[in-house]
């Protein structure tokens, strides 16, 4: 190979590893909830597509409150579940029981996303403080779109927007304390929902307590790729036009 050649390789190389640096990146997000600073939250998460509501928690782009109902008490909880490395500094995680319509979070930017795993803790209990007695299961929807403002006169599960599902089973032989990997079809959505099968409201309904807590949600997204600037594909073709211009007159003189 010739030193024409050669450079023209190089070029074409060059160009090509421009064209992978634009394709789009992937990004992961641990939302650990170790940022509250509020007993509770009682934001409605689900009205707006963008930006941050008022009385919700804010974290790493996501935002979390709770499904908007006409009940002025409504709210999620701040606990306490460990402690920093220095033994003071307390790290949280939110709780969910039955004067709450649910947890919902969505992107600030309202953008899509893909929810991969989360720290699900639902025990059954029959005792204080943790008390988890109502049998039943875990609904988690995941929606098309990240304003969903009509969820709490639905059903709890079937809403057009809705594009991903899965269910945590709660009773004495069955309940769920650990790591919880979502099904596929929890990849590209704008905004999902944890609640209590048939419970899309705050309002309490007879029957035994439940709860659940949530920590580290882990969350994939992809950044739109950047297109390459035309100048540069411009630059790089004209280059190879005079290299093989070159290569050419090399040829005739020959």
């Amino acid at each position: 190979m010739n030193q024409l050649s050669t450079i023209s390789a190089l070029l074409l190389a060059g160009m090509a590893s421009v064209s992978g640096a634009a394709s789009a990146a992937t990004t992961t997000t641990t939302l650990n909830f170790d940022g509250m600073n509020q007993a509770a939250y009682g934001g409605h998460a689900n009205i707006a597509a963008t930006g941050i509501c008022a009385d919700c928690y804010a974290e790493s782009g996501f935002v979390m409150g709770v499904v908007s109902d006409t009940n002025l008490t409504n709210h999620l909880h701040q606990e306490n579940n460990d402690f920093a490395p220095d033994g003071v500094t307390e790290l949280y995680e939110v709780a969910y029981h039955n004067d709450s319509s649910g947890i919902y979070i969505r992107a600030q930017d309202g953008q899509a996303f893909d929810l991969k795993s989360m720290q699900f803790s639902a025990p059954w209990s029959t005792s204080s403080p943790f008390v988890n007695r109502r049998a039943g299961s875990w609904e988690i929807l995941g929606f098309s779109q990240a304003d969903n403002p009509n969820l709490s006169s639905g059903n709890g599960t079937d809403y057009a927007t809705r594009v991903a599902y899965q269910t945590v089973a709660n009773t004495a032989a069955d309940s769920f304390n650990g790591t919880l990997v979502l099904n596929s079809g929890f990849q590209n959505i704008s905004a999902f929902w944890i609640h209590f099968i048939g419970e899309p409201d705050s309002f309490v309904t007879p029957g035994s307590a439940f709860k659940m807590r949530l920590d580290n949600v882990v969350i994939e997204q992809t950044a739109a790729a950047v297109p390459v600037p035309a100048a540069v594909w411009m630059f790089g073709s004209g280059l190879l036009g005079l290299l093989s211009f070159g290569r050419k007159k090399n040829s005739l003189a020959a």
